[in-house]
């Protein structure tokens, strides 16, 4: 019998009968907060009632909401991230009508968007892949897989199609997904300086802009030439 502690699997916020949910505003800034504090602090170090203080509310309510750190970590981390569950819905519907290289291309500028949005997701997988808890395998296999697989797919079609370089995928998707991650998640460092409003979205389609150019040039492939060309 493997000693491997079991995968956590998603589980709704806890509210017990008698007590009326939180509102929708009210629901929305203690996970925001939260996820704040579980980036910068990791699970371990946030407490709870830092959290409830910041939100403007009692550590009891918290409490009596979700039941539990554990939920209110799960809780946050379904709230953050589920916004990339959307692109890659989105990304894999659209990416059916089209050849390999735009649908990669159509893949890593939603990711761009995405992470230049949500500048505190890159903590706080960073601060879960240093405890190697359960909780972050659940984080990978439940948010991160999904996009990796997708990117793989997408890359193994465009090299059998001829478009792009044999690379393998686990360095080409890296290349992409570990320099977006830092660049946003890094926002302070890279504000003071450079001077750039990384929440601007003028900036995020730059940093896209130049991705893709910088990315696809170095992995074509030239095309063929046709009979009659120069050589």
């Amino acid at each position: 019998m493997s000693n491997e502690a079991p995968i956590p699997q998603r589980l709704p916020a806890v509210r017990r009968i008698g007590r009326p949910p939180l509102g929708t505003d009210q629901h929305g800034t203690l996970l925001d907060i939260a996820l704040q504090i579980f980036a910068r602090d990791g699970f371990d170090g946030a407490a709870v009632s830092n959290i409830a203080q910041q939100a403007g509310m009692g550590q009891p309510l918290v409490h009596y909401h979700f039941g539990s750190k554990e939920n209110l970590w799960r809780a946050t981390i379904a709230h953050a991230f589920g916004g990339l569950e959307q692109i890659l819905d989105t990304a894999s519907f659209a990416v059916e009508d089209l050849e390999p290289t735009p649908a990669l291309k159509f893949l890593i500028r939603a990711f761009i968007h995405f992470a230049s949005q949500h500048p505190n997701h890159a903590a706080i997988i960073m601060a879960e892949s240093r405890s190697l808890e359960p909780r972050f395998t659940w984080l990978v296999e439940t948010y991160l897989a999904p996009l990796h697989r997708l990117a793989d797919e997408l890359i193994a079609r465009a090299v059998a199609a001829g478009e792009i370089r044999p690379i393998p995928a686990v360095h080409l998707t890296t290349m992409v997904v570990g320099p977006t991650v830092l660049y946003f998640g890094g926002r302070p460092i890279i504000e003071r300086l450079y001077g750039a409003d990384l929440a601007d979205a003028a900036i995020a389609e730059s940093f896209a802009d130049a991705m893709v150019d910088v990315f696809f040039k170095g992995i074509a492939l030239p095309k063929p030439q046709e009979r009659g060309d120069d050589a």
